[in-house]
């Protein structure tokens, strides 16, 4: 039988370690290689579907007047005139 020292035991545990540690590096990066590999068709309709949105002209309200009774101008927050202002 071969004899192993302590101090050979733990060196000999911590390689153990070091290439169980770089196994699952290598698993894990080969299981990312292959999910990027293969895309779901969801996916591919999803990015088509934004890509259309994006393309369509967005409706919009003419400036004058809100398009509903309950909403505000665009410009409410503006201060119409500066009589409430006292400048010293």
């Amino acid at each position: 039988m071969i004899a192993i020292l302590d101090s050979d035991a733990f060196a000999i545990a911590m390689l153990g370690v070091i290439f169980s540690g770089f196994g699952v590096l290598i698993l894990l990066f080969l299981s990312m290689r292959s999910r990027v590999a293969r895309r779901d068709a969801q996916v591919d309709q999803l990015l088509e579907e934004l890509a259309s949105e994006q393309r369509k002209p967005s409706v919009k309200h003419p400036e004058g007047t809100p398009s509903q009774p309950w909403e505000k101008d665009a410009d409410w927050w503006k201060n119409k005139g500066d009589s409430d202002r006292s400048d010293p």
